[in-house]
């Protein structure tokens, strides 16, 4: 369906408003593969620590967010006021334990710490390989990024035999 479909008064309002949202997922989708990774090339091309700082605020801001949730959103019920609550570390050994009683939560937890740490040592290689081997400047490495994100949405939308 395309627009004239959103835009048909005889249709019901339940299927005018999938189409509207499915549109709007298309805009955003474009925005995503096309905006996006010419925003990363320029912060990228204006200095190379401008998008480790974009990272690092957004982070900040996602920590200061969760801090302010109220009380009331949290599914742990607070201790009492009046007991002495455990120190952090008794609390981080008491989670240690826990998590090692558990094989498979261990496993699962381990794995995944060991694919973030490769993958954050492999964008920062990556850095350092596109300047000194590949001898790209900045700006140059950015639109390798772009162009990567490029080919990786191309084929995405290739049947696979």
């Amino acid at each position: 369906m395309t627009a004239p479909a959103v835009a048909d008064r005889g249709l019901p309002p339940s299927f005018r408003r999938f189409w509207a949202s499915a549109a709007a997922a298309n805009v955003a989708d474009g925005i995503r593969a096309g905006a996006l990774p010419l925003i990363g090339a320029l912060l990228f091309a204006t200095a190379m620590f401008v998008p480790l700082a974009v990272d690092a605020s957004a982070l900040v801001v996602a920590v200061i967010l969760v801090l302010t949730l109220p009380r009331a959103a949290s599914t742990v019920a607070a201790p009492p006021a009046r007991e002495e609550r455990p120190r952090l570390l008794t609390e981080l050994l008491g989670g240690a334990r826990r998590l090692l009683g558990h094989p498979r939560l261990a496993v699962v937890t381990c794995a995944a710490s060991a694919i973030a740490f490769a993958d954050a040592a492999w964008w920062s290689v990556l850095v350092v390989y596109s300047g000194s081997v590949l001898g790209l400047p900045e700006a140059g490495f950015g639109l390798l990024l772009a162009a990567g994100v490029a080919v990786v949405f191309h084929l995405s939308g290739r049947t696979r035999p």
